[in-house]
């Protein structure tokens, strides 16, 4: 009595045809203190992942917020940073090539450079024009607080337990 098409998807779900459909759902989070969290999923099935998201931030005492509920907190970035002496002509050189960075830091023979990050790769291609064996201490486009806090022990023991807690979810 189960309906053919519920069958016959069964069986060409069985046969591996169609694979897999991944969606990508990026869900907020309030945690101990004053610390946000944003959580990038991929899953194939939405609702057992806002579950599971949710029950770790319940098991911790914390709540899931709405969409834009903290990201307003954040700005997504291409972050590079590397050791170099060189930071007036990298500098110079990034705005000959037409790059405005959102950022640019230079602290004890390191320069961090944050830029939108459609101008992520040329940014590189520009360091790279100059140093050619450049090693980068950090190399990422993401979304990064406007401001850090710092979370006292308790905070900080319940922080890392909802970190750990989400880290493992599948």
């Amino acid at each position: 009595q189960v309906p053919s098409d519920i069958i016959t998807r069964a069986i060409e779900k069985a046969k591996g045809v169609g694979g897999e459909d991944y969606t990508e759902i990026i869900y907020e989070g309030f945690g101990p203190g004053a610390s946000t969290l944003i959580i990038k999923t991929l899953t194939d099935n939405v609702n057992r992942t806002v579950g599971e998201v949710r029950a770790a931030f319940n098991k911790v005492h914390k709540s899931l917020g709405v969409t834009n509920s903290v990201s307003y907190n954040y700005d997504y970035l291409g972050i590079i940073s590397f050791k170099s002496l060189k930071e007036e002509e990298i500098f110079e050189a990034i705005i000959a090539n037409g790059i405005e960075p959102v950022d640019f830091e230079f602290n004890d023979k390191e320069i961090t450079i944050s830029v939108n990050p459609t101008d992520h790769d040329k940014t590189k291609d520009v360091i790279e024009s100059i140093i050619s064996d450049v090693e980068y201490d950090f190399d990422e486009i993401g979304m990064f607080p406007k401001e850090e806090i710092e979370l006292n022990n308790e905070d900080l023991e319940v922080f890392t337990k909802l970190y750990n807690m989400l880290e493992s979810i599948e």
